[in-house]
């Protein structure tokens, strides 16, 4: 079994507090980065699926980016965007980033925002599994 223990840093700072892991269904647990007031840590089994909701916008060109993941623990197993539920001009919307625990062990999972795989983020997220 493994813990996932949720920080966030923007642009390199640490800070806690910028998601929070929901449990779906009996191998799903969910995270969502709008509503952490504070670190979360939850169990997440090897074998079982965790997601992670963020605020993405794709009128600015800005798109979440797995910037570092270890293959070996975690796997990426689907992106969706969700659109927004306002109909105002520019109103974001949401992406579900689908992970399976692959196997025990300690990593990082850095997320990236961007608006193209070789550009500098605007926001980064991290994600200490361990």
């Amino acid at each position: 079994m493994r813990r996932i223990l949720l920080a966030s840093s923007l642009l390199g700072l640490v800070l806690v507090g910028c998601g929070e892991l929901h449990k779906g269904s009996a191998n799903q647990a969910r995270i969502d980065s709008t509503d952490q007031k504070e670190a979360e840590q939850r169990i997440v089994k090897t074998g079982s699926e965790f997601v992670i909701k963020l605020e993405e916008n794709g009128t600015t060109g800005y798109k979440w980016y797995v910037a570092k993941i270890d293959n070996a623990i975690l796997k990426l197993k689907s992106r969706q965007f969700i659109p927004p539920t306002s109909s105002a001009m520019g109103a974001p919307g949401q992406v579900e980033l689908k992970f399976s625990a692959l196997s025990e062990g300690e990593t990082t999972l850095v997320l990236e925002l961007k608006r193209s795989p070789d550009s500098t983020p605007a926001e980064t997220k991290v994600f200490k599994v361990i």
